[in-house]
């Protein structure tokens, strides 16, 4: 569903000829890599590009902060972890801070009122500073 759902997407943009497309898929994104989840993220953005579209705009956060329907105690439990772990993930580990989904949507909503064409990646540092650009969502 991750690999399947995205790309029937990206390929009904193409074929409704769309501006734009946003993805969210992940921080550590990468089509060799030895985790599953990571490799099927790469693999998204691997097929993306070749699907070539006119503006691209992927999103790599980190752990995702916020309210979820359903529970996931391995994510709650980051997450609390995470709260504490803003004041340690400085300098270079800054952009494995984890980030609220609020402030992926506020970035998302910024990068698609931009008007650059080509593919764009962000990762959670820039996913945060997009998003302080944009007030809707905070």
């Amino acid at each position: 569903m991750d690999y399947d759902y995205v790309i029937e997407a990206a390929k009904m943009a193409k074929t409704a000829n769309a501006e734009k497309l946003l993805v969210i898929t992940a921080m550590g994104a990468n089509s060799k890599s030895k985790f599953f989840y990571s490799r099927v993220k790469g693999d998204v953005e691997g097929t993306l590009k070749y699907l070539e579209l006119n503006t691209v705009h992927i999103f790599r956060p980190s752990l995702l902060l916020g309210e979820r329907q359903e529970f996931r105690a391995g994510e709650k439990i980051s997450g609390l972890i995470s709260t504490f772990a803003k004041y340690v993930f400085v300098g270079p580990v800054r952009p494995y801070r984890a980030i609220n989904a609020n402030k992926v949507a506020a970035a998302m909503y910024a990068a698609a009122q931009t008007t650059a064409k080509g593919y764009h990646f962000y990762n959670s540092d820039e996913i945060e500073k997009l998003a302080q650009s944009e007030t809707i969502y905070q």
